[in-house]
């Protein structure tokens, strides 16, 4: 379950509306012009932006920037998996729970004093579709 983030300013209609439209999405990787497509006529572009960037800043999601530089993906960060596999031609994500990645967190954590940070570790390439 998503618990809101706590705010000091005011809850908009429009901010509302987005942290419903991205808890029924909550397995999905979303972008900006994802969100302002399903909710348009209702939220503008700019104010998707906006909200967005707050919800990064509470710590509500998480923001993964794609390597082209041009992609910036959200996604929740109460739903936590250990890796995601993302496609750097069509953006789709896999998400990736696998003893291997968990071998190589323990490993890190044990020989490197490193903690890894499973909520932003994204491995970039190519999905079997866009091979």
């Amino acid at each position: 379950m998503i618990v809101l983030p706590v705010r000091n300013q005011y809850d908009t209609k429009q901010r509302k509306l987005i942290i419903a439209f991205i808890r029924d999405n909550r397995d999905k990787n979303l972008s900006a012009e994802m969100i302002g497509a399903a909710l348009a006529g209702v939220v503008g572009q700019t104010t998707v932006y906006r909200c967005l960037h707050m919800l990064v800043k509470e710590k509500f999601l998480v923001k993964i920037d794609m390597p082209d530089q041009k992609s910036t993906y959200y996604r929740c960060t109460d739903n936590p998996k250990i890796c995601q596999l993302m496609c750097v031609k069509c953006g789709s994500a896999i998400d990736l729970e696998c003893s291997l990645v968990t071998e190589l967190n323990r490993h890190i954590r044990q020989e490197h004093r490193f903690q890894v940070d499973s909520l932003k570790t994204v491995l970039y390439g190519c999905c079997e579709k866009c091979v």
